[in-house]
């Protein structure tokens, strides 16, 4: 999980190097404390249904930063797509049970709402039927499988 914050730097400094609309650094910074902060938080997880709910929050966080990250960029979809797919993939295994599986899965997906919904278009709606169609299949099967 730790990489990930790196990895959500790398893309954060990639998005200031982006000409277009000039984002402010402070929220996306933000956001990766918060999942710094939760990933220190793993080691102290007194119980199996805090540490899955430490998941949840930072998938959640995670999210909530690639749509801040991907603002003003002219094809915000094309950004966003790759971390669409890889972070519910590669966080079922952190929701130990099938409730915190659900729940992350559903609050991941409502986070990224808004940005697919702001753009109604026949790309946008391919997009959104693509990333159900991949991510929640693939996360199942990574979930139940470990």
């Amino acid at each position: 999980m730790a990489f990930t914050v790196v990895a959500f730097l790398i893309f954060v400094m990639a998005r200031s190097h982006v000409t277009g609309m000039d984002l402010p650094l402070w929220p996306r910074l933000l956001c990766a404390l918060a999942m710094l902060l939760l990933v220190a938080a793993i080691p102290k997880a007194p119980s199996t249904f805090i540490f899955g709910l430490i998941g949840v929050l930072y998938i959640v966080v995670l999210q909530i930063g690639v749509v801040i990250n991907v603002e003003g960029v002219e094809k915000p979809l094309f950004w966003m797509l790759p971390a669409g797919m890889v972070i519910p993939i590669c966080a079922a295994p952190l929701w130990l049970t099938p409730r915190h599986f659900i729940l992350g899965t559903i609050a991941f997906y409502l986070a990224g709402c808004p940005l697919s919904c702001r753009r109604p278009s026949r790309t946008t709606t391919r997009f959104m039927r693509m990333w159900v169609a991949i991510g929640i299949p693939t996360a199942t099967t990574f979930h139940f499988g470990f």
